[in-house]
């Protein structure tokens, strides 16, 4: 975005993570279209709206959540993403080490199975103290 405002290269790149396709368009053909009519431009203004928000949302998490909180709301938002991207590249987009990462999905499969085994096991004592009147 940097470069497409101000026509310079800029100091990050985008990678793609997965198959996709890109269309691209030049500046001066851009600006035509979004000069084309009033609704072009607020669907612009509103992209431009929804990107800033986005990118305010971000910060304050990074700065204001913790390791754990971020893993959990990436893993409540997006739980397929663990079966598509590197551990490596979800740490690095969380702002963590690999490492942290690790420990994290290790305590929650090990909550998890905390979860289900407690379940279970209640499942059993409550079927052993049903009574049956007659």
């Amino acid at each position: 975005m940097d470069s497409f405002l101000t026509e310079q290269a800029s100091d990050f790149f985008i990678q793609a993570l997965k198959k996709t396709v890109i269309h691209r368009i030049s500046k001066n053909k851009f600006l035509e279209f979004i000069n084309e009519n009033e609704k072009n431009k607020r669907i612009w203004i509103s992209i431009l709206e929804r990107l800033i928000l986005q990118q305010l949302e971000r910060e304050i998490d990074l700065l204001t959540t913790s390791p754990k909180e971020r893993y959990n709301r990436i893993l409540k938002r997006s739980p397929s993403l663990f079966q598509k991207i590197s551990n490596k590249q979800i740490a690095n987009y969380l702002r963590m080490t690999p490492e942290t990462l690790s420990r994290l999905k290790r305590l929650d499969l090990n909550q998890c199975f905390f979860r289900i085994n407690y379940r279970d096991l209640h499942k059993k004592n409550a079927s052993k103290d049903k009574r049956v009147d007659f």
